[in-house]
């Protein structure tokens, strides 16, 4: 992992964390690229891209039969287009998802092996937590 000048008031830990959310939750490969793994990053997000296109276009010609059969004066009957792109474009992200999981699992092994100076506080004026509950 290379060495970058984080923003004031974020550990490389914390980093670490939103990329993995960024993976996760939002698209596959963003948070990899954040953190530098650009090759992984590229490929998980052109995974995810290509699965993503072929789900859109399922849908599309899905939503294309549907108005013709609701615009056909024939009663024309509606057709569900081909499975396939619909169960490819799936596979695609899946596989892009888990990639970028795999991604995320070592990007937080390593931040774990690093010096203790990462899990430093967010806050230094918040004491850590005492055996007694506080006083109000």
């Amino acid at each position: 992992m290379r060495a970058r000048a984080s923003k004031p008031g974020l550990t490389q830990r914390d980093r670490v964390r939103l990329a993995i959310l960024a993976n996760q939750l939002a698209t596959p490969g963003l948070g990899s690229w954040w953190m530098g793994h650009r090759r992984a990053g590229a490929g998980q997000f052109t995974l995810a891209l290509a699965g993503f296109l072929l789900v859109l276009w399922w849908f599309g010609e899905m939503i294309a039969g549907a108005w013709r059969a609701a615009g056909s004066m024939e009663g024309e009957s509606f057709h569900v287009p081909n499975l396939a792109r619909l169960k490819c474009g799936f596979v695609l992200f899946g596989l892009a998802w888990l990639w970028s999981g795999w991604t995320s699992l070592c990007m937080w092994r390593a931040v774990r092996r690093e010096a203790p100076e990462s899990q430093a506080p967010l806050r230094a004026d918040v004491p850590p937590f005492q055996d007694q509950p506080p006083v109000l």
